[in-house]
């Protein structure tokens, strides 16, 4: 779980404490999110054109900060071969996928960066 904490450090010996350190803050090693983004949404733009969009996870599964999504796409027949997929990132919540063939289904999945 990704979590923030405040370090102080402070010396000592036998006769006493020396002065405390300035406050950092510090965050555990971040963890993949638990739950995939929500609420994702096709818009047709063309007919070689969609616009992907969607919302984050929730924060309570993000475990860290989310740099990015992935949206992978491809024809729909072929979908079980990776060879027909392409990928695009995103640093937003949304994308367009351009360049895509006329008179074809598209299979899309959104997940994090």
């Amino acid at each position: 779980m990704f979590t923030e904490y405040a370090v102080v450090v402070q010396a000592f010996n036998k006769i006493g404490q020396g002065p405390m350190s300035e406050e950092v803050l510090v965050h555990t090693a971040e963890g993949a999110p638990t739950m995939p983004p929500e609420e994702i949404a096709l818009n047709t733009l063309s007919s070689t054109s969609i616009k992907v969009s969607w919302s984050s996870p929730p924060a309570s599964s993000t475990n860290g900060v989310i740099q990015g999504y992935k949206v992978i796409y491809g024809p729909s027949k072929t979908w079980y071969d990776p060879k027909t997929r392409d990928s695009k990132i995103s640093a937003e919540t949304k994308t367009e996928l351009t360049n895509l063939a006329k008179y074809t289904n598209y299979t899309i999945q959104v997940s994090r960066g």
